[in-house]
């Protein structure tokens, strides 16, 4: 496989399909397009961004020409059941006002609560291949552990 090109600047997908992100999912893949357009080869994303969309949607955004570009994912952190059966909610709670202070604050708070470590065996494969399903390939480029 020929070496790939490593963009000087890479794309941190950290808000990418966050609710407490302004923009829409659209405008998120919009962003990765014109990211793509400019010459960013490199993305970074984590199984818990976005509750898994800043994966899915930089999966997408890549899928046309996987190998062109630098994929970094990371593992070790995972939301609470809870937070997993509430992510189909998402695109209700981002009617919510996002400009309240009170909504960013108990966003913020049920996160907090809401993520945990899982550093152990059983949980990191089946992150990574999660990882992997949503980012729409069969590999990464560098894999790294949570905080």
């Amino acid at each position: 496989m020929p070496d790939k090109q490593v963009s000087r600047i890479g794309f941190g997908g950290a808000r990418l399909g966050s609710v407490s992100n302004p923009l829409s999912m659209r405008d998120c893949a919009r962003l990765l397009d014109v990211a793509i357009e400019i010459g960013i080869t490199v993305f970074d994303t984590a199984n818990i961004y976005g509750q898994g969309d800043s994966e899915r949607l930089i999966g997408r955004a890549v899928a046309r020409d996987r190998d062109r570009f630098i994929l970094a994912t990371k593992a070790g952190q995972r939301f609470s059941r809870k937070m997993r059966i509430l992510r189909p909610f998402k695109p209700l709670i981002r009617l919510l006002p996002r400009g309240s202070t009170a909504t960013q604050g108990a966003i913020k708070a049920q996160r907090r609560r809401n993520v945990g470590p899982a550093f152990h065996p059983g949980t990191i494969e089946p992150d990574l291949e999660a990882s992997l399903r949503r980012l729409r390939t069969d590999h990464v480029d560098l894999f790294l552990l949570h905080s």
